[in-house]
């Protein structure tokens, strides 16, 4: 079969590649010979590449020359054919080119290939060829497969699983780029050490599967766009989320029909400056994600271990952490799954919580240089628990210490509390404060003003913060460095001054960035906290933990696994947090006294989230005064994969409006659609649409008045996690109601969810439902904030 091939700019090759598809088990010797063009003695060069299906297996392996493509099909069962091992994967005399060949080659393993003698095409490029094909740069691949002018997608529709082109225009690149003499073998799969190999086997898979349920492209928000003087289309971006960012692959079209494939070359706060500019009046911007393994720097990392300049065993938090042993004994099997064994699972309900409040067992596994000195001072409005954490991490009794926190038990005061008392007995000593999201960095931040004299830094990725999060960290505003600001200068040398400040605040993906090379270098920590620990995916500690192994003496987790869990784990089997890792799980400190709820919400959530162990201190005592619910009779409405009910919306924002306008008030749906409805209602009413939240964007957040919008009326769906419900029902200070329709909560197929038996436990009382009609007429009784 022939398939024409589009131009490179620069570059003179063949009008037409031609390409043989055979299956794995129907592979002959001929097809081998046809491909590699020569005599195996002799050194030959081909392009690869790999496509996967959706559960991140392979099914496809693609080898290509300048005129020729040997694409093979995968059959379904694990036997791997030994001529296709022999004559090109395994052989040495065959070198083959790729870009992200590496990942490849670790997911091959599980098909029983060894990739031998593989050159990573991704080394090199930057080094010798930047400016002139931006598909070299940034997305590769994706470029790949947009950049394709309508008669060659059209040949190419029906071989899209097939990356024919991948393996081509690598091929192509490597040797009409490449320096000749620096086109050697990168590196051989069966050299990497086995156990570092294990750990990569799992974490490139699973990323791999968070990766494919996301959405391979989106569609850019803007408010408006023009034209530069050096001809640069100007976008001015709408939303955080659905903005055109930096380095990205967009597709532009106009309205009079007019598209063009271009790049993101620049942005400023809320604008972006694309090229090639087309001419006429923008219509859509279509952004394509990135195919590459995520974040970056743990693709470098995975990569450069694989290529040997690595060696993940030389950390020693590491080797405890995920190789079963500070010694680097063999892989806990119980803490690390089986790819075997990994699959899109169902939802399930969580068992409840049955952990002890037993000390954690001393780990030691870090230098001991910061031991055993004097008793800390820490305040006396820590409650019992809260000390005996604090106190564990002073005085640096074990290297690793988990601390348990429902919501509401103070894990912030006790971050700042501890971090306070430990900086005090060790001046010297160095602090990263880290978190999940910016949120609850900002939290932490506010928390040290309050209660603290200790001088901190919080650093911001400048694309986060100007004219997108500012208001984010208003009050901490003197605190903040952004990403742009770290130069070597006043801000960095701040860190290492005597009287500087002795605490970073920042993410763990910016912990783990390159942005903060400059800073890490002379501010590497020799304490690390963790919060919102429970919501990060244990593959994303690795680059931390590596680049900090020789400073870092102690590393603490703050979280509680009853609440979000790390993203994708709800579909995805073996993604883990490191409270899920079972050896740790009964070396938890819980932290046992919450004081955000009222009484009686708190006692429930206790009951059936924390097996009674904690204890509620709060002034409002009885369900009169805090708990309502409301009875809607719409019904949930389809819109893709999410969901909305309008009923609830309108009951929602009249709420809002009659009751609750000027008071400390967020909503909250279990659904974005539902999020958008609801923010749409409260618009039309002069309320901004800003207090209306998913559960994923309030974790973190509490408001005296929580009003939350169930949207379900047909199947529990999100219900049926209990992480997520018990988030939405944790946030309430004061008042908390809860909006959906009765009979659906009280029916026999939501008797196993937290919010059937929330209806279960408080139906009973006078006053508890409230009918939606009874709002219209403005004659509901509702709690006071």
């Amino acid at each position: 079969m022939l398939l024409p091939l589009p131009s490179i700019p620069g570059f003179e090759v063949y009008k037409v590649l031609d390409v043989h598809e055979v299956m794995e088990s129907s592979l002959h010797e001929d097809d081998l010979n046809w491909i590699l063009h020569r005599d195996i003695s002799a050194q030959a060069l081909v392009g690869f590449a790999a496509s996967y299906n959706r559960e991140a297996e392979i099914i496809n392996l693609t080898f290509s020359t300048e005129s020729r493509c040997l694409a093979v099909t995968l059959d379904q069962d694990d036997s791997a054919n030994s001529l296709l091992s022999q004559r090109l994967l395994n052989n040495r005399h065959v070198l083959k080119t790729g870009y992200g060949i590496w990942e490849d080659a670790i997911a091959m393993l599980e098909c029983g290939y060894h990739i031998m003698s593989a050159f990573e095409f991704s080394c090199h490029v930057r080094k010798q060829y930047k400016a002139r094909d931006p598909a070299l740069d940034i997305s590769l691949k994706q470029l790949f497969k947009v950049a394709l002018s309508k008669t060659e997608k059209a040949m190419f529709a029906k071989h899209d699983s097939i990356p024919i082109l991948d393996a081509w225009r690598t091929f192509i690149c490597t040797t009409k780029v490449i320096k000749k003499e620096s086109i050697k073998c990168t590196f051989n799969i069966d050299d990497v050490p086995e156990q570092d190999l294990k750990l990569l086997r799992d974490f490139v898979y699973i990323f791999r599967r968070i990766k494919a349920t996301g959405k391979t492209s989106y569609e850019a928000d803007f408010i408006s766009s023009g034209v530069t003087e050096n001809g640069l289309l100007i976008v001015e971006n709408a939303r955080y989320s659905s903005r055109a960012r930096y380095g990205a692959i967009v597709r532009v079209e106009t309205e009079s029909g007019e598209s063009v494939i271009g790049q993101v070359v620049n942005q400023e706060r809320k604008t972006s400056y694309i090229l090639p500019c087309p001419k006429g009046r923008l219509q859509a911007v279509k952004v394509f994600s990135d195919n590459s393994l995520t974040p970056d720097e743990i693709c470098t990392l995975f990569r450069n271990v694989v290529l040997k300049s690595e060696n993940l065993s030389e950390s020693s938090f590491i080797r405890h952490l995920f190789f079963g042993g500070t010694d680097g004994s063999s892989t806990d099997s119980s803490s690390l799954p089986s790819l075997r064994n990994l699959s899109l699972k169902e939802p399930q309900l969580p068992k409840r919580l049955d952990r002890s409040q037993t000390k954690a067992t001393r780990l030691i596994v870090g230098p001991p240089s910061l031991r055993n000195l004097s008793e800390p001072q820490l305040p006396k409005r820590l409650n019992r628990s809260q000390t005996e954490a604090a106190r564990l991490i002073v005085r640096n009794e074990q290297d690793v210490t988990f601390v348990h926190g429902p919501p509401g038990t103070g894990k912030t005061t006790v971050i700042v509390a501890a971090a306070t008392a430990w900086s005090a007995k060790n001046p010297k000593g160095l602090i990263y404060i880290v978190a999940q999201s910016n949120t609850a960095v900002k939290n932490i931040a506010e928390a040290f003003l309050k209660y603290s004299q200790t001088d901190f830094r919080i650093v911001v990725s400048n694309e986060f913060y100007e004219g997108w999060h500012e208001d984010l960290f208003l009050n901490v505003k003197d605190k903040v460095i952004t990403t742009k600001k770290l130069k070597p200068g006043k801000n960095i040398q701040d860190f290492n001054t005597k009287n500087g400040p002795r605490i970073l605040l920042c993410t763990i993906s910016m912990a783990s960035s390159r942005k903060l090379e400059k800073v890490s270098s002379i501010f590497a920590p020799d304490l690390i906290i963790v919060d919102e620990a429970s919501q990060i995916y244990t593959g994303q500690f690795v680059v931390m933990l590596y680049q900090f192994q020789k400073s870092l003496n102690q590393i603490v987790f703050f979280g509680d696994p009853m609440q979000l869990s790390p993203y994708g784990s709800d579909i995805i089997d073996g993604i883990k947090s490191v409270f899920d890792i079972p050896k740790f799980m009964d070396t938890e400190v819980l932290l046992d006294v919450q004081y955000r709820m009222p009484v009686p919400l708190g006692d429930f959530i206790s009951q059936y989230v924390y097996d009674s162990k904690l204890i509620s201190v709060h002034p409002r005592k009885s369900i009169e005064s805090c708990l309502r619910f409301v009875h809607v009779s719409g019904c949930e409405e389809k819109l893709g994969t999410s969901r909305k009910n309008i009923a609830e919306a309108i009951v929602v924002a009249d709420i809002v409006e009659k009751y609750y306008k000027s008071s400390n008030f967020a909503v909250i749906a279990g659904y974005d659609a539902q999020r958008s409805t609801i923010a749409l209602e409260l618009k039309a009413r002069g309320i901004p649409e800003h207090f209306a939240y998913n559960i994923d964007t309030y974790q973190g957040h509490e408001n005296d008045v929580i009003i939350v919008s169930v949207t379900r009326t047909m199947s529990p769906g999100f219900m049926n996690h209990i992480q997520r419900l018990n988030v939405m029902l944790t946030r309430a200070k004061k008042v908390l109601i809860v909006v959906g329709n009765e009979s659906f909560l009280s029916s026999e197929k939501m008797q196993a969810t937290l919010l059937g038996k929330y209806m279960n436990h408080f139906d009973y009382e006078d006053g508890f439902v409230i009918n939606g009609d009874e709002i219209y007429e403005g004659s509901a009784r509702f709690p006071v904030a």
